[in-house]
């Protein structure tokens, strides 16, 4: 584990070992790195559109 870093480890992984939950936790960083990298390049994924909001007051 990074000393930067956290994880939370569900019941799910009961009986798994060492070796499969740092093989997990190695593609999890790994990913994280590159969604940091697209984003230090402007390459991140955009937030949808904002849908519309009804306005509180009943107007169109």
């Amino acid at each position: 584990m990074p000393a930067s870093a956290g994880v939370i480890v569900r019941t799910a992984a009961e009986g798994a070992s060492e070796d499969e939950l740092t093989r997990d936790i190695e593609r999890l960083k790994a990913k994280w790195e590159a969604i940091e990298a697209k984003v230090a390049k402007g390459n991140a994924p955009q937030p949808a559109a904002r849908r519309a909001r009804p306005d509180p007051q009943g107007r169109p």
